[in-house]
C-alpha cells in the first residue's frame, strides 16, 4: 500500500476541512461550523456544512457526506491517489515512495517534465518571432486566432537541425535527458543527436494534471514522409494511455458535458472554440484502446462521438472503433459511433448562420436520433440506412 493510514492521517490533520473546502465553496462562520451553497447541485438556502474539530462536511440538500479526500474526488473528477497527490502538494508534504528504486523514477520523471515545459515555451516562443510567420499562416487559413493558439499552448518548430538542442543546452538540459524525453533523436549508428521536429507546427499533449508529456507535430511542406509526427514513447507518454485535450474534457465531462472523440488535433479545437469543451482525440489511428477507455473512466460522460475516416488505409481501425465502442457501450450511459458528414477537416464547424456545425452540434440535443438521421443522408442504400438506424436504436 502506498499510503499508510498514517499518512492519510497525518494529511487529514495538517489540512482542515474548511481550508480544502473553501477554495471551492463560499463558506461563513456559524457556531463551531461553516455553512454555504451546495457545490453539487443548485440551490438557493445553504444546507451543506463544514465541520473542522470532526474532520467532514455534510450536504443535506444531496446526502454526500466525507472528508477532504472524497472532497476532492467528488469536485474534480480525480481517482483516489491523485487527491491525495494533489492534497499532500497543498500540506507539503512528501509522498511516500514504495520502494528506493520507485523513488529515483518518480524523481526522473519530474525532472523530463521541466525539460517538456522548457520545450514547450520554446516552440511557443519561436511561433511569436520572425521565424514562425509560416506557421503563424498556416494557423490562421484554419482559422486558430492567436488567443486560441496561447489557449492551447501551440508552437512551432524551425527547421533546423540544433535549435531545440542549442536551446535546451543553455538552459543546462543534458542530451541524455533530451533524447529520453522524446525531442531529440539519438542512438548507437547517431553520433551526434538532433531535433525531431523540424518545421512542424507543435501541438503539446497533456496529461490528466496538464503537465505537457508528449508533442504532436504537423509538417508544413508538402513533400515530407509523415504530415503528423507525434513523440516517441517515453517514461511520460504512452499512445493508449493518453488523448489530446484530456485535461480539459475531463472536467468539463465531471460537470456534465456530453464527451465527443474526433479526429485530430484541429478538429479538438474547432470543437472546443465551438462551446464543446468535452472534445478529445486519440493519438494515432489506431484509437479502440483509448476511445474504450475513456469511456470506462469517465462514467458521467453521456456518448461518444467519432470522425470515422473516409480513406481506405482508415477502413480497419473504424472497424475496430466500432467494437470497442460496442464494448464501451457496457460501461457508460451511452457510446455513439457515428460519421461525420459533409466536407473534411472541420470547415462545417466555421460555417457562419444557423447551420454552423449543425451536424455536430445537433449531437448533443438529438443524441437518441443522430446516427439514424445523419446516416440515412449519407447512405445510398435505403436499406442500409434503416439497418444502421435500427441497429442503433436497439442499443440505447
Amino acid at each position: 500500500m502506498r499510503f499508510t493510514p498514517q499518512f492519510l492521517d497525518e494529511l487529514r490533520a495538517r489540512l482542515p476541512v474548511s481550508e480544502v473546502v473553501g477554495r471551492r465553496v463560499k463558506l461563513k462562520k456559524a457556531g463551531r461550523e461553516f455553512k454555504g451553497l451546495s457545490p453539487f447541485q443548485q440551490e438557493k438556502s445553504p444546507s451543506f456544512t463544514v465541520n473542522d474539530q470532526k474532520g467532514f462536511y455534510h450536504d443535506f440538500s444531496s446526502g454526500k457526506h466525507g472528508d477532504i479526500i472524497s472532497f476532492l474526488m467528488e469536485t474534480e473528477g480525480v481517482g483516489f491517489a491523485e487527491a491525495v497527490e494533489r492534497l499532500a502538494s497543498m500540506a507539503g508534504m512528501a509522498l511516500p515512495a514504495a520502494t528506493p528504486d520507485a523513488a529515483r523514477h518518480e524523481q526522473r520523471r519530474k525532472t523530463l517534465y521541466d525539460v517538456m515545459e522548457l520545450a514547450a515555451k520554446f516552440f511557443c516562443d519561436t511561433l511569436a518571432s520572425r521565424h514562425g510567420a509560416k506557421a503563424r499562416g498556416y494557423l490562421a487559413d484554419r482559422a486558430i486566432s492567436p488567443a486560441t493558439q496561447l489557449q492551447f499552448r501551440i508552437g512551432y518548430a524551425p527547421n533546423e537541425r540544433y535549435a531545440l538542442k542549442e536551446y535546451l543546452g543553455a538552459q543546462g538540459i543534458p542530451t541524455e535527458d533530451m533524447v529520453e524525453a522524446g525531442l531529440l533523436v539519438g542512438g548507437d549508428d547517431i553520433p551526434v543527436p538532433y531535433d525531431k521536429f523540424r518545421d512542424r507546427v507543435m501541438f503539446p499533449i497533456t496529461d490528466v494534471r496538464n503537465r505537457v508529456i508528449a508533442f504532436g507535430g504537423r509538417a508544413l511542406e508538402k513533400e515530407v514522409a509523415a504530415k503528423y509526427m507525434n513523440s516517441p514513447e517515453t517514461p511520460l507518454f504512452h499512445k493508449g494511455d493518453n488523448l489530446y485535450n484530456l485535461a480539459t474534457a475531463r472536467q468539463a465531462t465531471h460537470n456534465g458535458s456530453a464527451l465527443i472523440v474526433v479526429e485530430g488535433y484541429v478538429d479538438v479545437i474547432a470543437m472546443v472554440t465551438t462551446g464543446f469543451a468535452a472534445s478529445v482525440a486519440p493519438l494515432g489511428q489506431h484509437s479502440p484502446k483509448t476511445s474504450s477507455c475513456c469511456c470506462g473512466r469517465w462514467r458521467t460522460s453521456r456518448f461518444v462521438f467519432r470522425r470515422r475516416q473516409g480513406r481506405p488505409e482508415g477502413r480497419l481501425p473504424r472497424r475496430r472503433s466500432g467494437a470497442a465502442a460496442s464494448q464501451a457501450r457496457q460501461k457508460s450511459a451511452l457510446c455513439t459511433v457515428a460519421r461525420r458528414p459533409g466536407p473534411g477537416r472541420s470547415r462545417p464547424l466555421r460555417r457562419p448562420g444557423r447551420d454552423r456545425g449543425s451536424h455536430w452540434c445537433r449531437a448533443r440535443a438529438c443524441r437518441h436520433h443522430l446516427v439514424a438521421r445523419d446516416r440515412r443522408r449519407q447512405l445510398c442504400d435505403p436499406r442500409a440506412a434503416r439497418r444502421a438506424g435500427s441497429a442503433h436504436r436497439r442499443t440505447l
